[in-house]
């Protein structure tokens, strides 16, 4: 069973992955000034561009809530340790923070079905197995370093 936490933040990727699937959303997440990005800062989940955390938080807010800037503060954090030869905060952590902030699950199944759905529709077909996966086994899930997680977040193509 997957905990709260993991279902509020399939979900509210699953929501920032239809938005994606718009015409014209993506560059709305993009950099303020077109083609400026912030290597090492924090990626945006369903693209590939690279900000500032606090841009990345502001920008996807609306779609993941305070799970959005958890996990851009994560993700720079991750990035920084893994520069500096240190242990990367685990997705674990990001989740013990969400708990605080969730208050209730939805339903596992259909939250499921919508993530599924927009990761089919946003991502190349040879990356969504790997996007898919990442909430199949909420152990291995718990224990994966944030930068690896924002890693398979990226869109390839």
């Amino acid at each position: 069973m997957t905990a709260p936490a993991q279902q509020v933040l399939m979900a509210s990727l699953a929501a920032l992955f239809q938005a994606l699937q718009a015409p014209g959303y993506s560059q709305q997440l993009g950099p303020s000034v077109p083609g400026a990005t912030s290597p090492g800062g924090s990626r945006v989940p369903g693209t590939s561009f690279e900000l500032q955390p606090t841009e990345v938080a502001e920008r996807l807010h609306r779609f993941m809530g305070d799970a959005a800037g958890l996990l851009a503060e994560a993700d720079c954090r991750a990035r920084r340790a893994v520069r500096e030869g240190q242990d990367p905060p685990t997705m674990r952590e990001v989740f013990e923070a969400m708990n605080v902030l969730s208050t209730q699950a939805s339903d596992c199944k259909e939250t499921l079905s919508r993530y599924q759905a927009a990761v089919a529709g946003l991502y190349p077909t040879k990356q969504q197995p790997l996007v898919q996966a990442l909430f199949t086994d909420p152990a291995r899930l718990d224990a994966m370093p944030v930068q690896q997680f924002m890693a398979v977040l990226v869109r390839n193509g």
